[in-house]
């Protein structure tokens, strides 16, 4: 699970430059779609999706398009007031703010409900938009304004525009039609969707990489399903994650299933852990391959889903289970996993007649390493979007996780100006 190469990080001075395009974007005029107009090697060297020629046809493009036109509605007419420090606010409370609340809702279709007789009361139809403004920025839908609920009312209209525009753009960098089948990635909403016939057949939370080990955005194909895989461990995690654990812990590898390989990859040694000394070992002086046998604690779970790439990122399953009820996933090396994966097993035994001719549950029990092939590829995106519409209309805004709209936001001026 490698990082992705090119993870830059922009300076300080960029927050000017974000300004200026937050500014900038607001004589953008999109008629109609619009082909990209940004390199994405310039703008985002994570970006490794070949585009083709003419305008996205993806529904979903449409309908951010449509929440352009929306957002820059608000935009035009004076944006939205601007929600003042104070206590936390809930319902069965009354405070003046509370009518400030009600109209910032009001203007993105949250707060839809009658207003009662006391526009300062915070009732069921304040907590119900609140909540749902909450689901849609990615925080806790507690029904509370808090501190980190008013801060993202109050993200000025102009920047939620210009996100909405970068994420334009990077539409504009995908294939014109994505597919009748394909898995969709978006990592900034550590989510997966399997789509058929352009209906979501199945969509789950998953783990993606950390900052420091950032998932690229790229296409694939899923060719190949490993049953109880072992794990070869990279070199990366192996020196900074494994190694400081096994010299603090001289039984960790031996606990947790890892084997310890020496000598030429045609004809490796294996050689206890007991008679390394690990505390004399770095990441330029490591001349072992660490390996861990199937079973419930390898960290791939009972089946990892592989696609060609030059990153060594695929899709697996994860023992670690508790880590998906965390709101931020950005936790893993570099590969996405899947808080289900048993499910995706299950739609692809449904379109796969090698897979159909078997017992999922002997497949996914303990066993040796069994790999199946596909009959006919699927195509897998992964990609890079902080706000997107679902399949219910609803518009989503999450958070720049990895930095990387900030080079593309510092391109828009130009963008705008064309």
């Amino acid at each position: 699970m490698k990082s992705s190469p090119n993870n830059r990080r922009l300076g300080p001075g960029c927050r000017g430059i974000l300004v200026m395009a937050m500014w900038g974007l607001t004589n953008v005029a999109l008629a109609g779609v619009l082909p990209a107009r940004i390199d994405p090697a310039e703008a985002d060297p994570d970006w490794h999706i070949d585009a083709d020629a003419g305008a996205p046809a993806h529904p979903a493009y449409t309908k951010l398009l449509d929440a352009f036109t929306r957002y820059r509605a608000v935009l035009d007419d004076g944006g939205w007031g601007e929600i003042a420090e104070g206590a936390d606010l809930r319902i069965g409370q009354r405070d003046p703010r509370v009518a400030t609340i009600r109209s910032r809702l009001r203007l993105t279709g949250d707060f839809t409900a009658h207003v009662e007789a006391d526009p300062h009361f915070f009732d069921t139809g304040m907590d119900d938009a609140v909540r749902k403004f909450q689901r849609r920025h990615r925080l806790r839908a507690d029904g509370i304004v808090g501190e980190q609920t008013r801060l993202a009312m109050n993200v000025p209209v102009q920047q939620r525009v210009v996100q909405i525009a970068v994420a334009l753009e990077r539409w504009a960098w995908l294939p014109r039609h994505l597919g009748d089948e394909y898995i969709w990635v978006n990592v900034p909403e550590s989510r997966l969707v399997y789509t058929v016939d352009e209906q979501e057949r199945l969509s789950m939370p998953v783990i993606v990489g950390h900052p420091d080990r950032p998932t690229p955005s790229f296409k694939s194909e899923l060719r190949q399903l490993v049953f109880n895989p072992t794990w070869t461990v990279p070199l990366t995690i192996a020196v900074e994650d494994l190694l400081p654990r096994q010299i603090n812990d001289p039984g960790f590898l031996d606990r947790n299933g890892i084997r310890v390989y020496h000598g030429a990859a045609r004809d490796p040694q294996q050689i206890p852990a007991g008679d390394v000394a690990w505390a004399e070992l770095a990441a330029d002086r490591f001349p072992y391959v660490l390996v861990q046998d199937p079973g419930p604690s390898n960290s791939l779970g009972r089946v990892k889903f592989v696609m060609d790439n030059p990153f060594d990122v695929y899709l697996h399953d994860s023992p670690a289970w508790r880590l998906f009820y965390l709101s931020a996933r950005t936790l893993s090396s570099g590969c996405v996993r899947l808080a289900d994966a048993p499910a995706l097993v299950q739609e692809l035994m449904q379109r796969d007649r090698e897979l159909a001719q078997r017992d999922v549950k002997t497949l996914l029990g303990p066993g040796r390493t069994l790999y199946v092939d596909l009959e006919r590829p699927v195509p897998v995106y992964i990609v890079y979007f902080t706000t997107w519409v679902d399949a219910d209309d609803q518009l989503y805004f999450a958070r720049d996780v990895y930095r990387r709209d900030e080079t593309l936001t510092r391109l828009l001026p130009t963008f705008a100006r064309n």
